[in-house]
């Protein structure tokens, strides 16, 4: 009996070291980005239950415009494929999710950082995240563009947004009330 628990756990981190291994390989295409994504938030116990959970997988967004482009709208069934496989969840598009998977991914030099977290739509809590960094050309291999198609006038509202928000915008706080910055004349 002591023997086979000891087999059985030789297998078992035979079969850990395996995928650690799988897992830091270069991914070299998008379906390999979708397995590895889909395959981390699989192994967290935060996506679980004794039925399969509904789970809405929103588009990734550009850095942090929080607008998709034509290559996320290309990503998003692989990803949904991967994860409907993988964690055996019930993938839908609207309605009684019980997760939504949102992600986005950042331009480094020659690489892609793709960061997706799964969120309780009950509590908000993020229960789960995966990471994963891929080669800049084989993303553009697709032929899509990994920028939004308006990426330029979304980068100048959110700088708009931004200089209104910050007191660096010309907003200051005087005795509780806000007042615009005005330049000050002497004897007054």
């Amino acid at each position: 009996m002591q023997q086979q628990a000891s087999t059985s756990e030789t297998s078992i981190a035979a079969i850990r070291e395996a995928v650690t291994v799988l897992l830091q390989r270069p991914l070299r295409s998008v379906e390999d980005l979708a397995w590895s994504l889909a395959f981390q938030l699989k192994g967290q116990t935060g996506i679980s239950g004794p039925e399969p959970p509904a789970v809405l997988i929103a588009p990734f967004v550009y850095q942090d415009t929080k607008v998709a482009s034509p290559f996320s709208r290309f990503f998003q069934p692989l990803l949904e494929r991967q994860a409907a496989e993988l964690g055996h969840w019930r993938i839908v598009t609207e309605g009684q999710a019980t997760y939504v998977l949102a992600g986005s991914y950042w331009e480094q030099k020659d690489r892609v950082r793709f960061i997706l977290t799964a969120r309780s739509v009950a509590d908000g809590h993020i229960t789960a995240s995966a990471e994963a960094v891929i080669d800049g050309k084989i993303l553009r291999a697709t032929g899509r563009s990994l920028k939004p198609e308006n990426y330029k006038a979304v980068l100048s509202d959110q700088r708009v947004f931004a200089r209104a928000r910050s007191p660096a915008g010309g907003l200051r706080w005087r005795r509780g009330r806000t007042s615009r910055r005005t330049s000050s004349r002497k004897g007054r």
